[in-house]
């Protein structure tokens, strides 16, 4: 049956013709189609494109930037594309009539915009471009391809224009900062100083504080004691005036006194004299009385001869003896009772004057009693002033340290402001610099992610920058790196910039905080000579007040004792003088009653004797009248002897009390007299006390009010003083508290700005510096299957379509039933049709295989391989259509024709089946062409093993050949192959 077929076939000329025609399909559909589009990228110099170059130059930190001139210069040199620099309406015009496939527009303001970058608001530099993709799509995003090409160049350029600034102000930064961080060093160690200086200055406003408060204790004591003290001293004023009156009373009397006693005196001293005489003739006349007149008396009787004689002498030594001693007796008893009466009546005033001095000195005893309390207060008085002197001297001492410190670092903070205005500057500009590099840098270019991502690692590991960093640091830029969504360059060149503008934005911080810190110590600052005023101020006021309370307490403390002194002395004199008054009244009041007693016995004795001479002289007279009379007389003179003998016997036994008491009298009046001057002296001396005394008490009563006010406003000073003292304490510690924290800051700052300076002194800047910071990452492309060109890409895909499409159109036109021969079996009449149309699909891969290479060049990596997989690929088509032709006729061409339809846009010969739809996605393990093209891929340019897309279609090929076998051997049998006729 196969040599009938082929015999009929030669007989046919025509079907010859369709079958070499049909044969040649797939060689004139790939070298014909894929030619067109061998290498379309080789030739992207000829791809029209007009540009409009609008832009002006501009003046740029010293320099003309001229960016859309530098870019036309790139075009000119540049093959990319062909660019064609026209003007904005012939471009427009290009453009719609399809001459251009691109209108770029680099716009007016283009490089003016460049220099925004600083400004509080940059503006895009906006690279205008337009296209047709109705004229071509394909050109369109060719075009666009080229546009983001040359947007990435131009941002490299601005970027590395951007990187030269901002490396030439990161060394201005850092210079600054390295001023800055001595600056903070002078300011530490000022603050340092003036917090020693603080510290004291605490340590003496602390001390003050507690030394005015017991200044003011003292203070609220004196003007307590004060308060007694003008109460006492009105007592003694009134004391001392009654005190004085009384010894000015005294100091009159005293003349009177001295006379007086002088008399008495004298008149004891003739008293004396007299009682002398008297007791005398008292015991003479008691002998008398006793011996002879008691004798005579006796023997009158017997002799009255001698009476006569006896008589006679009797009178005679009464009118000569007896008599005028009596009345000397009597004359001094008359002078002893005047002056006693005067003496008497004297010692009333003296006794009246004693009392007044006995008052005074009571109330200059209420002095006394009052002048330790006085004293107490005064001397409190000046313990305070004198620890305020103290306190007060300590805080000058320490406000002058402060105040040496503050001078010393007031300089220094003005430096370090001046330095950190500029640093602020410098960090505000690298922050607008830093954060315009990451605009820019957001608007790169977009590269293949996985590969970038990959490189951007790499290159950030490398980095010294990076390994400087700490490890968490680390682990969060390279987090970054792996998980940005954006393109490779952008996040280096963000990273790189988010690192500098981290340190400058801390830089910035601390900047602001010690700014602030500064600004409250310039505040203290000034604040501290207010202080220190009121500190020299309160100082000059204690100083006074210190000179004045010692005063005070020197003349308090000399005046009490002066006072007590003398009121000793005149109390002790007062004692002495109330004794000697009270002894004299005593010895008076006794003299009294002795002298009473002897005028008393002076009048008997007065009587007697005159009864004695009366009776002397009747007995004289009456002597002669005889014996009766005489006894009768007798009788009478023994009465009158008994009497005169009873009046002798008591004179007699008083004269002894009587001549003692005389002698009293006279020892003590003399003693009395000669103190008299005594007296007198120390009353005139009692007296100028006194007046000075009262004018001493005037002075203090006078200047009591002044005292008290004084006193007063000492205590609301000293409260005053207390209040202010706890309050500079307080406010001392927390001025120490503030200093201590500008201490802290500032060498916080100074180590921060020290290794800020050092690392931004580090950082190294030259031309591949700029260049690394505009394009830091370069992708190294290394292809593991090579592709070179367009139309070797395609060819997979194309050839397998081609096949295809052979088949199919060899199957609509060579009748695959009819027999030529009546078959003999299924498989005879299979192997008759399919040496045909096996030696067709084998040809007709062969050919197109060798036409690919030979005309467009085709290259494989393995060519047997190759052509291996076109022959099977295009049996099995054939094997697939002819049996979906036998079964079922023309709607089986149909089938196929649809069936090819699915092929094309599952088999993932154009785009990764990825891109495609789900339902595609889905068909893509089912369809013969899919692995017919991976295999073809894989020996074309992949290399590696293709047993498994080979065995696909091998199962493919057994599979539909094992069912047309199947049908033929159906029919054999059928009625319509009976009825056949068939050639011999």
């Amino acid at each position: 049956m196969i040599k009938n077929e082929w015999k009929h076939l030669f007989k046919n000329k025509f079907m010859l013709v369709v079958l070499f025609a049909i044969m040649l399909v797939p060689t004139l559909y790939n070298v014909i189609f894929l030619s067109s589009l061998w290498d379309p990228y080789g030739k992207m110099s000829e791809l029209p494109v007009a540009v409009v170059n609008q832009d002006q130059s501009v003046h740029y930190e010293g320099k003309t930037l001229t960016v859309g001139k530098d870019m036309e210069k790139n075009m000119k040199s540049s093959d990319s594309l062909d660019f064609h620099f026209t003007t904005a309406k012939k471009a427009a015009a290009g453009l719609k009539d399809g001459t251009y496939y691109m209108v770029l527009t680099i716009p007016k303001e283009f490089s003016k915009n460049a220099t925004t970058l600083l400004e509080e608001k940059p503006k895009e530099m906006k690279l205008k471009y337009e296209t047709s993709a109705g004229h071509s799509f394909i050109a369109s995003k060719f075009s666009e391809s080229a546009a983001k090409e040359l947007k990435a160049k131009v941002s490299s350029q601005v970027t590395k224009i951007y990187a030269k600034s901002m490396f030439a102000q990161l060394k201005t930064v850092g210079k600054g900062m390295s001023s800055a961080a001595d600056g903070t060093k002078k300011l530490a160690n000022g603050t340092k100083q003036l917090g020693d200086g603080q510290n004291t200055l605490s340590t003496g406003l602390n001390t003050l504080s507690a030394s005015s408060l017991k200044f003011a204790d003292g203070a609220s004591t004196l003007n307590v004691g004060l308060e007694k003290y003008v109460a006492g001293v009105a007592q003694v004023q009134s004391g001392s005036t009654k005190l004085d009156e009384g010894v000015a009373t005294l100091q009159n009397s005293t003349p009177a006194l001295a006379s007086g006693v002088g008399q008495l005196a004298t008149g004891s001293q003739t008293l004396s004299g007299g009682v002398t005489q008297y007791t005398s003739g008292v015991n003479t006349l008691n002998e008398g009385l006793s011996g002879k007149l008691a004798l005579g008396t006796a023997t009158l009787a017997n002799g009255l001869g001698s009476l006569q004689n006896g008589m006679n002498e009797l009178n005679t030594s009464l009118a000569e003896k007896l008599t005028p001693n009596v009345k000397n007796y009597t004359n001094g008893v008359d002078q002893v009772a005047t002056g006693l009466a005067a003496l008497n009546s004297t010692s009333g005033k003296l006794t009246d004057g004693a009392s007044q001095l006995d008052e005074g000195i009571n109330g200059a005893n209420g002095i006394i009693a009052n002048k330790a309390k006085l004293i107490a207060g005064v001397s409190s008085l000046k313990d305070g002033t004198t620890q305020l002197s103290s306190g007060l001297t300590a805080l000058d001492d320490g406000m002058t340290k402060l105040k040496a410190a503050i001078d010393a670092s007031s300089v220094s903070i003005t430096e370090l402001k001046d330095h950190l205005t500029k640093v602020g500057q410098n960090t505000a500009t690298i922050s607008s610099k830093t954060s315009e590099l990451q605009n820019a840098a957001q608007s790169d270019t977009e590269v293949t992610k996985n590969s970038a991502k990959a490189s951007a690692v790499a290159a950030l590991q490398n980095d010294s920058t990076y390994q400087s960093l700490p490890e968490e640091q680390k682990q969060a830029l390279l987090s970054a790196v792996q998980n940005s969504a954006s393109d490779t360059s952008t996040t280096n060149v963000t990273n790189k910039a988010s690192e500098i503008k981290a340190t400058n934005d801390s830089t910035s911080g601390e900047l602001t905080q010690v700014s602030a810190l500064l600004t409250k110590l310039e505040a203290l600052m000034a604040q501290f000579s207010t202080l220190q005023n009121s500190v020299a101020q309160l100082k000059v006021s204690s100083a006074q007040l210190a000179g004045g309370a010692s005063a005070l307490n020197t003349q308090v403390t000399a005046f009490a004792a002066s006072m007590e002194a003398q009121l000793t002395k005149l109390s002790q004199g007062v004692a002495a003088l109330n004794t000697g008054i009270t002894q004299y009244t005593g010895a008076v009041a006794q003299l009294s009653a002795g002298a009473s007693k002897v005028s008393d016995n002076s009048k008997a004795l007065n009587q007697g004797m005159q009864e004695i001479t009366d009776a002397v002289s009747t007995v004289a007279t009456n002597q002669s009248a005889g014996v009766p009379a005489l006894v009768a007389g007798a009788e009478q003179v023994n009465q009158g002897v008994q009497q005169a003998a009873t009046g002798a016997n008591t004179l007699a036994s008083k004269s002894t009390e009587l001549n003692s008491g005389a002698s009293q009298v006279a020892q003590g009046l003399q003693s009395l007299d000669s103190k008299i001057p005594t007296l007198t002296s120390g009353i005139g001396a009692l007296k100028s006390g006194t007046s000075s005394l009262v004018d001493g008490t005037s002075q203090l009563t006078n200047n009591s009010p002044t005292l008290v006010s004084g006193s007063n406003q000492l205590a609301s000073g000293a409260t005053q003083i207390s209040s202010g003292s706890t309050q500079l304490a307080t406010g001392s510690n927390k001025l120490l508290n503030a200093i201590g924290q500008v201490n802290d800051g500032t060498n916080t700052l100074h180590s921060s700005l020290s290794q800020a300076a050092t690392k931004l002194n580090d950082v190294k800047s030259n031309g591949d510096t700029y260049s690394m910071m505009a394009t830091p990452v370069k992708t190294v492309h290394k292809e593991t299957a090579k592709v070179p060109n367009n139309g070797t890409g395609m060819a997979p895909y194309m050839m397998s379509v081609a096949l295809f499409v052979a088949c199919l159109t060899l199957n609509m036109m060579f009748d695959a039933f009819t027999p030529k021969k009546k078959p003999t079996s299924g498989i005879a009449w299979w192997a008759s049709k399919m040496s045909i149309l096996g030696i067709v699909a084998v040809l007709q891969a062969i050919v197109m295989f060798g036409a690919l290479v030979a005309i467009d060049g085709l290259s494989a990596l393995d060519p047997g391989k190759t052509l291996l997989v076109l022959i099977i690929e295009s049996i099995t088509y054939m094997s697939m259509i002819t049996f979906f032709n036998l079964v079922f006729n023309k709607p089986g061409a149909f089938l196929m024709l649809i069936f090819m339809i699915l092929q094309l846009a599952g088999s993932a010969g154009t785009y990764p089946i990825a891109l495609s739809s789900k339902f595609f996605q889905v068909i893509n393990p089912y369809l013969p062409m899919t692995y017919g093209i991976h295999a073809l891929r894989t020996t074309l340019s992949i290399g590696g093993s293709i047993a498994s897309d080979l065995a696909i279609l091998l199962i493919l090929t057994v599979l539909f050949n094992g069912l047309m076998i199947l049908f033929y051997h159906r029919k054999r049998k059928s009625p319509e192959v009976r009825e056949m006729k068939f050639e011999l």
